[in-house]
């Protein structure tokens, strides 16, 4: 996001090219629990979303990861 490709923003590079920009925010997965994996903290998510909007990126990118499925966290509804 910081970086200039031929002079310009990244996000403004991508653009033009009509690729839509997207900035990976997560900061990697937890420890499994239960089952799942879910992202870390993003202590500074706030920031980097301004930051983000600024150099017009359009959207973020994050992940978690369900390893098993567990009966209890959904119910059936006929």
């Amino acid at each position: 996001m910081d970086r200039e490709v031929e002079g310009k923003h990244t996000g403004d590079y991508l653009a033009d090219k009509g690729i839509v920009p997207f900035l990976k925010v997560d900061k990697g997965l937890a420890d499994e629990q239960d089952g799942v994996q879910v992202m870390k903290p993003i202590p500074d998510l706030d920031a980097l979303l301004s930051r983000a909007n600024d150099h017009k990126i359009f959207g973020t990118k994050m992940r978690s990861n369900i390893l098993k499925i567990q009966q209890r966290w959904y119910r059936f509804s006929c």
